[in-house]
């Protein structure tokens, strides 16, 4: 469980927005799909892993760095959908 994950979640979709539309060319597009931009950054996040059994529950923190990738349809809002630890 990665800690403050509403915070770091706002965070890294402001960090991957652009200013400029990518532009999308008509010409290239299949008919029937959409198109979507992806931004990605690395950033440093923390939290802990608990593991429970039935006598104990060990709470084990780590810290490391971290590649997230945004999505954003044409004149929306970054969206978070995937993190990958580079640990």
């Amino acid at each position: 469980m990665i800690d403050e994950l509403p915070v770091l979640e706002k965070i890294v979709e402001k960090l991957a927005y652009r200013r400029a539309e990518p532009g999308f060319p008509a010409g290239r597009k299949l008919a029937g799909w959409e198109t979507i931009d992806t931004a990605s950054i690395e950033a440093f996040a923390g939290g802990h892993v608990m593991l429970v059994d039935p006598l104990q529950t060990l709470t084990i923190p780590f810290a490391g760095s971290f590649f997230f990738t945004c999505i954003r349809d044409r004149g929306g809002d970054n969206k978070l959908c995937w993190a990958s630890s580079l640990s």
